[in-house]
């Protein structure tokens, strides 16, 4: 979502996203802002305009002669310092958006540098604020530690007051602030009037001079959507803890009146042990008008303070890379919270409705993210349609830089690698598909990725698949052909570094082809012990994506509504037969006289576990593990499945999973199950104990602890 549509979202809401939006469309109507980063105008055209919008917003509140008592709470959780000099319209259109934010729960504390224009007027005006006003101009140094000794919130925001912040940036901020104690500040992604990126974090080089990640650019591309450690963020916007800003002695007056105050307060708590987080979601307009110093005057001081912070923080920025557009990249987060570098290369965005492994991809993603790794994530086979940030990022950690939406994809690959060539450590490749994609690209151009140092996760050997498919069909391979199969897809882990197998019986087939060096990362599931009894239950259940009229998931629920369902109803069972899942096959109808519900997509699944009774999985060819029949049990609703299924969990049968493979027998079990209380107990308990202790959370993150080096 850009820009533009956020305000828009919030616009009939709250006024300062009225004020905001509406300014951005005059601004588009003018033909100063396209939509995109190339303006019409130039900056500081820009600038002007809205100086004159803000300037005939302000004259409308002061001409009402009215008052307006700011939401401020009475036990702030953040209070806001916000050094004043000039621009009372400005400070109107921040707190006006600041009063979006009213339900974090805030204190303005306003310090005015004694200013001449209209502030004062402008301050009476509005109530529940703390308004002081100084005999002469400080400067936003001596101003801010002034306001935070005044301050009583648990944290303090310094916040310009040229800014406007977007609903929902203050409660992000401290949503991530206080998300771990090793948080020192977090900063936020400020936008110039035109539309385009100041800075997503801020990086200092290895001279001292500094660089606002991303300037210039598009704020909604790919680098700039996720979380990450930085070096420091500017003070336009910069949330902290209070007792900790006390306890470092505020911002270091050496660096009076102004410049890299910030920068060194940043890097004073790195090296305390804190870090410095640029949070993404908390997105601010930033005019970035200047001060009113002489700009002489200012070039001055910004190489005083240059000078000072080299000096002070020596042991630091001497490991730092000096300013070139090749170091950048390698310069925006600093080096010692990175311990890996890793690329993770999948057809698409792991969302847990495509089924098909993709939760068990999203789940080692997450593993690598708790590994403290740098990860980034790339969809290199298919296009994503309908995605949004907002989408992409339920499904995977905040933290995570997903190579989506901007001008990468499929097409964008080969430019991606050749422009990150020697930034990742690792590289995990993930399905065969992929694979094959990349094999292509290193044909030509064998330096993009080198081999020696992917992880290539096979997620499932397909040709087993394949051949079980053959043979349901009655066009059974022979070993030849199905020796054939195997051995081409296996020669796509030629070379690399490792393999990663969903089972031991996979891994083994690796290793009898001469791969030694296996990993075996199956899949990892959340328990949720079941609360709703047996008798309160009724339905039977069948989970899993289905892509179309064809594949494992559709010929199931086909075997099972076509065969086994008619058996249940001449016995007297008359429980609904309920699909709940991705759904695209158009072979699939409800059925009321048979009792078939086709649910679709839902969002959540635990639903249907604690509802019915009975989860079946009337699979006859699949590949790798069944995630399905894991999750079914990881909710302690008892399950029935073919014999296939529970071969591939390595488990003997009816120790949990009750299993047949005849229509008839297939029957009897759920017939059992729905009439016999003792039966399904057991079977309930029994399950969620076998899956806590074989498909735990902990389990995956120390495999891949070892494949990536950390244990």
């Amino acid at each position: 979502m850009g820009i533009g549509q956020k305000l828009k979202r919030f616009a009939r809401k709250i006024p300062g996203a009225v004020t905001a939006y509406q300014n951005l469309q005059d601004l588009r109507r003018a033909g100063a802002v396209s939509g995109s980063t190339s303006p019409g105008w130039s900056l500081e055209q820009v600038r002007a305009f809205t100086a004159e919008t803000a300037d005939r917003n302000l004259r409308f509140f002061l001409d009402t002669n009215q008052t307006w008592a700011f939401p401020s709470s009475q036990r702030p959780a953040v209070s806001v310092i916000i050094p004043v000099f000039n621009r009372a319209s400005l400070t109107l259109q921040c707190l006006e958006a600041l009063s979006s934010e009213a339900s974090v729960g805030l204190e303005i504390v306003i310090i005015d540098n004694a200013s001449t224009d209209e502030t004062a007027d402008l301050v009476e005006r509005i109530t529940e604020i703390r308004y002081v006003r100084n005999r002469e101009n400080v400067h936003f140094l001596d101003a801010s530690n002034q306001g935070a000794a005044l301050a009583t919130g648990t944290s303090l925001l310094f916040l310009n007051s040229d800014t406007r912040v977007l609903p929902g940036a203050i409660s992000s901020a401290v949503e991530t602030l206080t998300s771990s104690p090793t948080i020192g500040a977090v900063g936020a992604k400020l936008i110039l009037p035109d539309g385009s990126l100041q800075e997503a974090g801020s990086m200092v080089w290895g001279d001292g001079t500094c660089l606002g990640y991303g300037r210039g650019d598009h704020p909604d591309r790919a680098p700039y959507q996720f979380r990450r450690p930085v070096d420091y963020c500017s003070a336009a916007f910069l949330l902290t803890p209070r007792a900790l800003f006390e306890s470092a002695g505020g911002f270091d007056r050496d660096f009076r009146p102004a410049y890299y105050e910030e920068v060194d307060y940043c890097l004073r708590l790195w090296e305390r042990g804190y870090r410095i987080i640029y949070e993404p979601r908390a997105v601010v307009w930033h005019f970035e008008f200047a001060s009113s110093m002489r700009t002489e005057d200012a070039l001055q001081l910004q190489r005083e303070r240059r000078h000072l912070i080299v000096r002070k923080h020596s042991a630091v920025i001497s490991q730092k890379l000096l300013p070139a557009p090749e170091h950048v990249l390698l310069n925006r987060s600093p080096k010692q919270v990175e311990p890996r570098r890793i690329l993770w290369l999948d057809e698409r965005i792991p969302h847990s409705h495509y089924g098909a492994g993709y939760p068990r991809a999203r789940e080692i993603v997450r593993c690598l993210d708790e590994s403290e790794c740098a990860v980034t994530l790339y969809p290199a086979v298919f296009e994503e349609q309908g995605e949004s940030w907002a989408k992409i990022y339920r499904a995977l950690p905040r933290t995570v830089e997903v190579a989506a939406l901007a001008g990468y994809g499929p097409g964008g690959l080969q430019r991606f690698l050749r422009d990150r060539k020697g930034y990742y450590d690792l590289y995990f490749i993930s399905r065969p598909d992929t694979m094959r994609s990349i094999r292509t690209l290193l044909e030509k151009e064998p330096s993009l990725i080198p081999l020696n140092n992917v992880i290539y996760d096979a997620e499932a050997l397909f040709s087993n698949r394949e051949r079980l498919e053959a043979a349901v069909a009655g066009k059974p391979m022979t070993d030849v052909q199905y020796e054939m199969r195997v051995a081409r897809e296996l020669s796509l882990a030629r070379g690399v570094r490792r393999i990663m197998a969903v089972s031991a019986d996979e891994a083994a087939i690796f290793q009898k082809h001469g791969f030694h060096e296996v990993s075996i990362v199956g899949h990892a599931v959340a328990i949720n012990r079941p609360v709703t009894p047996f008798r309160e239950r009724s339905g039977i259940l069948f989970v899993g994506s289905i892509h179309g009229d064809g594949g494992p998931n559709y010929d199931a629920v086909q075997w099972f509504c076509g065969t086994i369902l008619p058996l249940l109803r001449a016995q007297g069972v008359d429980d609904v037969f309920y699909v709940v899942g991705y759904n695209r096959a158009k072979g699939l109808r409800p059925d009321t006289r048979l009792g078939i519900e086709i649910v679709g997509e839902v969002d959540d699944l635990r639903v249907w576990y604690e509802r019915c009774k009975t989860f079946v999985a009337p699979t006859r060819f699949s590949a790798g593990i069944p995630l399905k029949v894991v999750e079914a049990l990881a909710n302690g609703i008892p399950v029935v499945a073919t014999t296939l299924l529970v071969d591939q969990l390595g488990w003997s049968p009816h120790d949990p999973v009750l299993c047949a493979d005849a229509a008839a027998d297939f029957a009897r079990l759920i017939k059992d199950l729905s009439n016999d209380e003792r039966l399904w107990t057991r079977l309930s308990q029994a399950s969620v104990e076998r899956v806590a202790k074989e498909f735990s959370h902990a389990n995956m993150r120390h495999e891949i602890g070892k494949i990536v080096g950390f244990d």
